[in-house]
């Protein structure tokens, strides 16, 4: 854990030293850090601290789908569904094209019982990116919730098919 802390202090070094002095510049490198903190801490399943460090990134750069949607997933893991969504729907917003923050959002939609907007989530982030192993694996635990054993099925072979280690890993996890 250390080790982790010295690269991102020597990374964040590294970028603002190299980085322009415009004022402009400087907000976003300021932004940039705390999203980078909000990583680290993260990583570190300090989630309470992850968030408070998001919060900032964005309080700083208000366009920020990137964390917005790593404040989604620390509000997920705090069990704050309902924030999640906010922020996943304004990364969304920000960045139409995120198969991530697709994904992701419909990963709350499930954990909250709501499998009709999460196969619409699930399905979004597979025609943003077909070979995302992780959304059609989603897609398939969804399915089979909602009783529809062929899809699953399809949808899991699919993964399994792009992807033969991460599902082999999931499905071993339980």
């Amino acid at each position: 854990m250390v080790r982790k802390w010295i690269i991102l202090l020597v990374s964040l070094a590294v970028f603002v030293s190299n980085s322009g002095t415009g004022k402009g510049e400087d907000i976003s490198q300021v932004s940039w850090l705390h999203y980078l903190l909000g990583d680290q801490y993260s990583d570190e399943d300090n989630f309470d601290e992850a968030i408070v460090e998001y919060e900032k990134a964005i309080s700083i750069c208000p366009n920020f789908p990137e964390a917005e949607n790593n404040l989604g997933f620390a509000l997920y893991k705090k069990g704050k569904f309902f924030d999640a969504i906010v922020h996943y729907k304004n990364a969304i917003r920000m960045k139409p094209d995120y198969a991530t923050a697709f994904n992701n959002l419909g990963a709350v939609y499930y954990s909250i019982g709501d499998y009709d907007n999460a196969v619409l989530s699930y399905n979004k982030a597979i025609e943003l990116r077909s070979d995302y192993a992780k959304a059609h694996m989603n897609l398939a635990s969804c399915y089979f919730k909602q009783g529809k054993y062929e899809e699953a099925l399809r949808k899991y072979h699919e993964a399994k098919r792009i992807d033969k280690a991460y599902v082999s890993e999931r499905v071993n996890q339980g």
